[in-house]
């Protein structure tokens, strides 16, 4: 019978100590939840912007039309990306050097640019393929 009682005594202060770590974890957890607000989702306002010559980009455009970008008509830029379109991946591969392209980027697609509304904390992409592209066999 001690025995016995010695077992049921040593079972009830397992269950006991395992209760007091479930009790401890769920109020660290609650704490944790209750003091962590959530976070912040990413907004994302991209722009497509293709230049006068109908995104070939040949030429560096008169960013004088461009300041609309800059501002919404509350001191906002319109978008925080802005994707200069397009870069021929043919050229681009190619490093081709021409009358539109140095080394395989659009000539218009200057530094300038490119600092013109990176200055106004818009982000710059540049995107491959488009209307400057054609077809290539082999490619999905």
């Amino acid at each position: 019978l001690r025995s016995r009682l010695g077992t049921i005594v040593k079972m009830a202060m397992m269950v006991r100590n395992i209760i007091l770590v479930l009790v401890s974890l769920f109020s660290f957890l609650q704490v944790c939840y209750a003091t962590t607000a959530p976070l912040p989702l990413a907004k994302i306002l991209a722009l497509w912007h293709c230049g006068p010559d109908r995104c070939i980009w040949a030429a560096e455009p008169d960013l004088s039309q461009s300041k609309w970008i800059l501002d919404r008509g509350d001191g906002h830029p319109v978008a925080n990306v802005i994707n200069l379109a397009f870069v021929n991946p043919l050229a681009l591969l190619n490093k081709t050097t021409d009358a539109k392209t140095l080394n395989g980027i659009p000539r218009g697609m200057t530094q300038k640019v490119v600092q013109f509304f990176q200055d106004q904390g818009i982000h710059v992409i540049a995107s491959i393929g488009g209307a400057t592209s054609k077809p290539v066999s082999g490619w999905i």
